[in-house]
């Protein structure tokens, strides 16, 4: 991690357990990243593909926010934009 910034808890229901999920706003790294819980690594979400402003791209993310269908939106500050991304249901 390099300036995270943001996070948000969520958990999520398979087969009759619950799953915590931390989603990070890794500025720096130009990403978002989720941990499970007791993991060792995260699994990135959005951005990681160097900065920019590509659709796949983030260039600073500082921000992040779920809606009811499990969309994750990302507040990339430098492009001045909100981005959506589609994560697992």
């Amino acid at each position: 991690m390099n300036n995270p910034v943001n996070i948000s808890l969520r958990e999520e229901n398979s087969s009759s357990s619950f799953i915590s999920k931390i989603y990070v706003a890794d500025a720096l790294n130009h990403r978002t990243v989720a941990w499970r819980k007791d993991a060792k690594e995260g699994s990135i979400i959005a951005g990681g593909n160097n900065r920019g402003n590509q659709s796949k791209q983030l260039h600073c993310p500082i921000g992040l926010s779920f809606d009811n269908e499990n969309n994750l939106y990302v507040v990339d500050c430098d492009n001045h934009r909100i981005q959506k991304f589609t994560t697992d249901k």
